[in-house]
């Protein structure tokens, strides 16, 4: 066996360390690529498990989107119903509130109310006093000279002759002695209360409910104990009656001039 120089054996540990430093670089690559695939498989298998999560979720969000799909489905077939319901019952109570309205007019017309004869004479110079005025603009709460509302106006001209009214055309039917109409004389006071019927698609008023100011045509509801103005929109204008397009409805109680 031959002998090892100085200089071999130098070159012999100078190659078993950088053998050795391959192999523990190699270990450590070895150890490093173990950790890099374990990482890599507890990150496929996390990402596994909230797919799986995702899928539950999508399968619970299309389940309850079916569901409330079905709910609302099915409450507007009922929603259809109730309103075909609706429907029949607001018919139903239009016809018979017209024929109400018929029944009230056949009785009224057919059957007036009697009052005792009067015992006070009629004031029939009011007429002519009222005709004076003719023109006179009309203004909501005015009582004259110049101008007037309703009740303004024939607390003004029953004043010049003497008579106190009050303010108003629901407290005014209230003042004096009530007639029958077969008793009616010049210069009585007549309130006439119109209940609104419909006939042929159309809401229709006597003449005398109708009342103007400024271009504007308008009537007077009965609300209640209460009374207000209401603009209304005129249709074909008759001798006997006046159609209204817009501003009232059926069953309405307009207060007559």
């Amino acid at each position: 066996m031959p002998a090892l120089s100085a200089q071999d054996f130098e070159q012999f540990a100078t190659t078993w360390d950088l053998l050795r430093d391959m192999n523990d670089q190699e270990a450590t690559n070895v150890s490093e690529l173990k950790d890099a695939r374990a990482a890599a498989e507890a990150a496929q298998a996390e990402l596994a498990t909230q797919e799986a999560a995702a899928k539950d979720v999508l399968d619970q969000m299309a389940e309850n989107k079916a569901s409330i799909e079905g709910q609302l489905a099915e409450r507007q077939s009922m929603l259809r119903g109730i309103e075909s319901e609706i429907a029949a019952l607001e018919a139903a109570e239009r016809a018979r509130a017209e024929a109400a309205a018929r029944t009230a007019v056949s009785r009224a017309s057919s059957s007036p109310r009697t009052f005792p004869a009067p015992t006070r004479a009629a004031r029939s110079e009011v007429v002519s006093i009222a005709k004076r005025y003719l023109g006179a603009p009309y203004r909501w709460g005015a009582s004259g000279p110049n101008s007037f509302d309703c009740s303004g106006f024939t607390m003004f001209v029953y004043s010049q002759v003497g008579v106190s009214l009050p303010h108003s055309s629901r407290a005014q039917i209230n003042s004096g002695q009530r007639v029958s109409r077969a008793d009616l004389q010049p210069g009585d006071l007549v309130k006439v209360d119109v209940t609104v019927a419909q006939a042929a698609d159309a809401l229709w008023l006597p003449p005398a409910a109708i009342r103007t100011f400024s271009g504007r045509s308008f009537v007077v509801v009965k609300d209640g104990e209460s009374e207000r103005r209401v603009d209304v929109s005129i249709g074909i204008e008759g001798l006997d009656r006046v159609e209204i397009l817009e501003g009232l409805e059926e069953n309405q109680v307009v207060v007559g001039q």
